[in-house]
């Protein structure tokens, strides 16, 4: 388990707000010529798309659906590929290096005058890369992904780059046949354009170690340009994520928030109902139309309880909400939100262009919240 210091800690992630009841409006359907409900009720449910429409603040704006498909075009074409893997910040290889020089310049530089030869001269100016490659030591914008265990990090990796060719290839899940893997920082690089740092998964399983190197690259990287912490659905936000949430706002790390396994919350919530009725059946039709907007309502104050439990709306701004489903259901028959997550990853790198933000007075965090918390800006990190 991540060792934190309990200062970090200013959120009780424990107090959650008592669920609100929520007016939803159903996604909108085309009308049938008998103005009545669909056949198939589970197109009212409201899924990951809906519930980032639901949850988005105007000032982030909506992606386009061109914005979109470049986004899917991007990881489609690339795939991750591993470069290092680390234990311990300092021996990141570009930081490594670093060092590695200056530790050859120093010993180089108590060699008395009177014996330095044109060999030592040389030496001085070698520029070693250790064996490394050029392309490893490449600069390039990093994003970071944080979670608990059994968050649901890998199946969502594999869900982003689920090209035609990673079908062929097999899962891209980040994990080697090494001892250890999981215990470290690991970089993979998509496409020469940006890296995305995959964490180990911090809970009961976790080491102090893995905390401490993970604590080390949030405060000091300066490629890094986001964090996506990733959130379980079921379980909401532990006590790690929230005192991870206050290190990432008190050192002034952009991130975002992507609750996972929202199709479980959805069948949780959602009375059971007869799904599909037959054409005639208007009244089973009408009747799935209702619990539709009852399920609907109930997953909406379920999402509301955890936001405002967390403190999220506390911050002096709002990190962007984004939903997902790896696995389906009947009521949720496809895997559906990665394509937001996609424009965000690449948007904070600036490969991607920014949504246009429709401000206005009723769309920005209400004064009553601002300053209660330093909110990380929402820049590129210098």
């Amino acid at each position: 388990m991540l060792l934190f210091r309990r200062s970090l800690a200013s959120v009780n992630y424990l107090v959650s707000a008592i669920p609100k009841k929520a007016t939803v409006p159903l996604p909108q359907k085309k009308a049938n010529p008998k103005n009545l409900p669909p056949l198939d009720a589970s197109t009212l449910v409201y899924s990951p798309n809906d519930l980032n429409n639901h949850f988005r603040y105007k000032e982030y704006g909506k992606p386009t659906s061109a914005q979109l498909t470049k986004a899917d075009q991007f990881f489609a074409k690339y795939a991750p590929k591993h470069e290092w893997t680390c234990a311990t910040y300092e021996d990141i290889p570009d930081l490594k290096i670093a060092r590695l020089q200056n530790e050859h310049q120093e010993r180089l530089s108590r060699i008395e005058p009177y014996l330095r030869t044109e060999y030592h001269e040389n030496l001085e100016k070698l520029r070693s890369s250790y064996g490394y490659s050029p392309e490893v030591l490449r600069p390039l914008p990093e994003i970071l992904l944080l979670g608990h265990t059994n968050a649901g990090k890998s199946t969502m990796v594999n869900t982003l780059f689920n090209s035609e060719r990673s079908k062929k290839e097999g899962h891209l899940a980040f994990v080697s046949r090494r001892a250890g893997f999981t215990k470290c920082l690991n970089s993979f690089n998509v496409g020469g354009k940006l890296r995305i740092i995959d964490s180990p998964g911090y809970g009961e399983y976790g080491e102090e170690k893995q905390g401490e190197v993970v604590l080390d690259y949030i405060r000091n990287r300066t490629y890094l340009r986001r964090v996506f912490l990733l959130i379980d659905s079921k379980t909401g936000f532990q006590e790690e994520d929230s005192m991870l949430i206050d290190l990432l706002v008190d050192e002034g790390v952009p991130f975002e928030i992507i609750f996972t396994k929202v199709d479980e919350i959805v069948q949780s919530q959602f009375p059971r109902f007869q799904i599909k009725s037959a054409k005639s059946d208007a009244d089973g039709r009408i009747n799935g139309y209702e619990m539709a907007r009852e399920g609907n309502s109930k997953v909406i104050s379920y999402y509301d309880s955890l936001i405002d439990g967390a403190g999220l709306r506390d911050l002096a701004s709002m990190p962007k909400l984004l939903f997902n489903n790896s696995q389906t259901n009947k009521l949720l028959t496809k895997k559906l939100g990665y394509r937001e997550i996609r424009h965000a990853i690449l948007e904070s790198c600036g490969l991607a262009e920014s949504p246009q933000a429709d401000v206005t007075e009723e769309s920005v965090t209400p004064k009553v919240n601002r300053g209660r918390k330093k909110r990380s800006t929402r820049g590129i990190r210098v």
